[in-house]
């Protein structure tokens, strides 16, 4: 268990763990217990329920802030004419492109915010050693890459912030912390999958096997009529004689309704797929995987030569 420091442990012995404090509330009392002589800020974590281990929901972007941050924002729009018109009309700082790659390449990057048009994205990703290490590289994620140049300055300047008031999903979505501090897991489920194929799952203390290997990773896959079903608290090891016990037809009598409960949450799973579904096949190395690819070859090669 992590050791706190007496302003920690003073400001959480105010906090009534019971109640469901409201925003407004949460914003009042942490402006009214600070511990620090400057203004302080603080982040917000939020359970999304998605899985950012994909690609395609990794979420990651900026907000505006309606009475802006208090500090002056200074924006670079990196645009040929008539962007860098534009970017200027609307506020900007500087606007251009021959002229600020030469003095970001001598060493000036003093900007708070970088923009970019996406047809100069060529020439500011050659500046990446010295913008990327600084954070004002443009991200087409949080709109920094943008044809609408005009939008983005005016965002940016009424207090969208790029510096440290950005938000995105943690690596495995879930909010960890309790785990980490010494407490459970939110985590209550892992699914296992063969390239693109549902394997198993494990929710809770048991685990369905849909496709066994009996010869270990090496060896032909059997998919299962009925899933296999391991209590891994008592069985760790998942080495229990399914068909040698004489109590196990009994026992999975008893267990039999977790089938059930199995096809809803493998459902669910399912679902995901239609509003996500997947971006590329799995990695296989296997004979069906080379056959596939030399005719994939083959293919290409003929209608190459027609």
């Amino acid at each position: 268990m992590n050791k706190r420091g007496k302003k920690y442990a003073s400001v959480a012995a105010k906090i009534d763990k019971n109640k469901k404090y409201s925003v407004d509330e949460a914003i009042e009392f942490i402006k009214s217990n600070p511990s620090a002589k400057f203004d302080e800020s603080f982040e917000i974590s939020m359970n999304l329920g998605v899985d950012p281990r994909k690609s395609d929901q990794n979420i990651r972007g900026t907000v505006s802030l309606p009475h802006g941050t208090g500090k002056s924002v200074r924006v670079l729009v990196f645009a040929k004419t008539p962007k860098d018109k534009e970017a200027l009309d609307a506020g900007a700082d500087y606007a251009g492109l021959d002229e600020y790659v030469e003095k970001i390449k001598s060493g000036w990057a003093d900007v708070d915010v970088v923009v970019a048009t996406p047809d100069v994205m060529g020439e500011v990703g050659k500046l990446g050693r010295v913008l990327g290490p600084r954070g004002l590289m443009p991200n087409p994620k949080v709109g920094t890459v943008t044809f609408d140049v005009a939008k983005a300055v005016e965002e940016l300047k009424a207090g969208k912030s790029l510096n440290g008031k950005q938000y995105k999903v943690h690596l495995d979505g879930y909010d960890q912390t309790e785990l980490l501090s010494g407490g459970k897991s939110s985590r209550n489920e892992f699914w296992y999958f063969t390239e693109t194929t549902l394997a198993a799952a494990r929710i809770g203390d048991y685990k369905y096997t849909f496709i066994d290997q009996p010869d270990g990773w090496f060896g032909p896959k059997v998919k299962l009529d009925w899933p296999g079903l391991t209590n891994l608290r008592l069985d760790p090891f998942e080495k229990m004689d399914m068909e040698g016990s004489m109590y196990y037809a009994q026992w999975y009598t008893y267990e039999f309704w977790r089938y059930v409960f199995v096809q809803q949450e493998v459902g669910k799973l399912a679902m995901t797929a239609l509003e996500f579904p997947p971006m590329q096949a799995a990695a296989s190395f296997n004979l069906d995987a080379v056959k596939k690819q030399i005719e994939a070859a083959i293919a290409k090669r003929g209608s190459t030569s027609n």
